[in-house]
């Protein structure tokens, strides 16, 4: 039903897709879940966010609502407003202090959270002035689910102006991320490139600084720079970004963090 095309370049399918909404799962905390209906629920709002948040049209998401309650309904002893994704919202900064990832009580509530870090970013940082209506603040939602998970990335589509930027930098700053971005010149090069990515590697790898990478699409002067982009996505590191001789000084500095989390005294498995 959702197959790739020219305009729906992003319909890949795979098994990330998968992992993605069990990685979402994992986040929960048994103190919290205490009833099997709040893990479907928790289920119910991660294929959405995997796979509807993808689709183009109402049509499409009318659709996938389709397939989606009939699984529901065929493997899930449970009534259909148990499951509902209407109001369905998770977070990490709504409901609790502890980051726990649970839903929000209303959204009032979320609007009121979001209203009150939007003031405390504008008075640290270059103002924004946001009009935080109710699809804005749930496209804040989703960039924060993103941020929390490791490697998490987004592709933002939309028109221009329509505060994709902003949104992203509201949403790092709710989930404590430092936003980088380049500023693209005339003879920006590849090379100007991976000196950035050098710098955001060892600041979120080797300082472990959490850190939002935002580039933009006019910003790809290089065809180039895709590969690097790619490489980033899809598992994490680039093989020409450093010397080996780098390699190794930075792997020594992550050597006490490393053992600490039980990995074991090789490069390989550091890398």
């Amino acid at each position: 039903k959702f197959l790739p095309s020219a305009v729906r370049f992003m319909y890949n399918w795979n098994m990330r897709e998968l992992t993605n909404i069990f990685q979402g799962l994992c986040h929960a905390k048994g103190e919290y879940y205490i009833k099997p209906s709040m893990l479907v629920k928790l289920f119910t709002h991660e294929s959405y966010r995997v796979y509807a948040d993808r689709l183009v049209t109402e049509e499409e998401v009318e659709v996938f609502r389709g397939f989606f309650s009939d699984i529901v309904k065929k493997n899930l002893p449970l009534e259909e407003e148990e499951v509902s994704e209407q109001c369905n919202v998770f977070t990490n900064f709504v409901t609790t202090t502890d980051g726990s990832y649970l839903p929000i009580p209303s959204m009032d509530k979320l609007k009121s959270v979001v209203d009150a870090k939007l003031v405390e970013y504008n008075e640290s940082n270059a103002m924004m002035d946001l009009v935080l209506f109710e699809q804005a603040i749930l496209h804040i939602t989703r960039i924060n689910r993103i941020l929390q998970n490791p490697g998490g990335n987004a592709m933002l589509i939309g028109v221009g102006g329509s505060g994709k930027q902003s949104l992203c930098r509201l949403a790092a700053f709710i989930s404590d991320f430092e936003v980088t971005q380049i500023a693209v010149t005339s003879s920006y090069s590849t090379e100007d490139l991976k000196e950035e990515l050098r710098a955001v590697y060892m600041a979120a790898g080797v300082r472990n600084k959490p850190t939002v990478f935002l580039m933009t699409d006019s910003q790809i002067v290089n065809e180039q720079f895709l590969v690097y982009i790619n490489g980033i996505i899809t598992n994490g590191w680039i093989p020409d970004l450093f010397p080996k001789e780098d390699i190794d000084t930075i792997i020594g500095a992550i050597a006490n963090e490393a053992k600490s989390n039980g990995i074991p005294d090789n490069p390989e498995a550091r890398l």
